[in-house]
């Protein structure tokens, strides 16, 4: 997975201190570790996930306790972000959720391109390509939290 953003990285900060301060459960968010970039956001996220799967209570204290792997100062450092996650929780979601399009988006262009100048057939690729882009509006749609997502708002 390509480097991480600075607000990238930050908007995950936001989402994993909502979680850690008791705002909103993981399974909830309609994220998955894919659309974690900084490794140990997308750790926390997995752990947190692994956590309220067996029925444990998730803050800050509890996700210390359980995973011996996990900097606590680290932990402690993304839970003080919680003012600014309480307020755009929902939106922070969907604009990681938007970045995970972007590069999913970008990697299906990239590997079409190829495809065609590796001497493919330029209206398969393009098919292909397009039964692609409708999955990832469709995943898109079914995951949207606040209603304004990069390809809802492209689709207007």
């Amino acid at each position: 997975m390509p480097g991480c953003e600075m607000k990238q990285t930050m908007l995950e900060r936001a989402v994993l201190a909502g979680v850690l301060m008791g705002d909103e459960l993981p399974a909830t968010l309609g994220l998955e570790e894919r659309h974690f970039c900084d490794p140990l956001c997308r750790q926390l996220f997995t752990g947190l996930l692994q956590m309220q799967k067996d029925g444990q209570q998730i803050d800050l204290v509890s996700a210390c306790m359980s995973n011996e792997h996990l900097d606590c100062v680290a932990l402690t450092q993304i839970a003080q972000e919680r003012p600014v996650s309480v307020v755009l929780l929902r939106q922070h979601c969907d604009e990681l959720r938007d970045a995970d399009l972007r590069r999913r988006l970008g990697a299906m262009i990239a590997s079409a391109q190829t495809a065609i100048a590796d001497g493919a057939n330029v209206a398969e690729s393009i098919a292909a390509l397009s039964k692609a882009m409708e999955e990832l509006v469709r995943e898109d749609a079914e995951n949207t939290q606040s209603g304004g997502t990069m390809l809802e708002l492209m689709a207007r």
